[in-house]
């Protein structure tokens, strides 16, 4: 029988960047192609949050400068201090449940709950965005041209009140989400 550890340990090797909910190509060239992104605890992952990732949708389903092309969510590491926090490989195989039952569009990307330490939530975008548009990377339009991916971070409402408290945002951070 292996370890908690042992089991964590192997997983960390095995990660990859999801990307096989991704559309080959825009339906619509003249958009900018998006990609949201979800930053949270999980724990657990709850009804309201896989239906803030579909109001979004029904939002940039209307919008003419945005295609939305995907979704992510992204827990956060075992080092984000909030008490009762269930352990990152748990939290992050509920996401993937919720989303293998409910989503066609949506996935769970494990990189920043294998984080050893907290990382801001500037970063993670930091981390979808070269990701998602490495050299190599963007999405392809009909005409064959490559366009770089937006990334969006999508506010639930804990992140959302998190503005208010002193200490808790950097203005780099503010700066870089908007």
């Amino acid at each position: 029988m292996t370890s908690h550890t042992e089991t964590n340990d192997s997983i960390q090797e095995k990660y990859h960047f999801p990307k096989e909910r991704l559309p080959n190509i825009m339906k619509d060239e003249n958009k900018t192609p998006l990609v949201i992104v979800a930053c949270g605890s999980y724990s657990p992952i709850t009804y309201l949050h896989l239906r803030m990732f579909e109001m979004a949708k029904d939002h940039f389903r209307e919008n003419k400068e945005y295609e939305l092309i995907a979704g992510y969510y992204s827990p956060v590491s075992d080092t984000y201090a909030k008490e009762g926090l269930t352990e990152a490989y748990h939290r992050v195989n509920m996401c993937q449940l919720a989303v293998d039952s409910t989503s066609d569009w949506l996935m769970v990307d494990s990189w920043e709950s294998r984080q050893k330490v907290y990382q801001r939530t500037a970063v993670v975008l930091d981390h979808f965005d070269k990701e998602l548009n490495q050299p190599g990377g963007g999405i392809k339009t009909d005409s064959g041209e490559i366009k770089k991916i937006k990334i969006m971070l999508l506010a639930g409402g804990d992140l959302m009140a998190s503005f208010g408290h002193p200490g808790v945002w950097t203005s780099e951070d503010v700066r870089a989400l908007i």
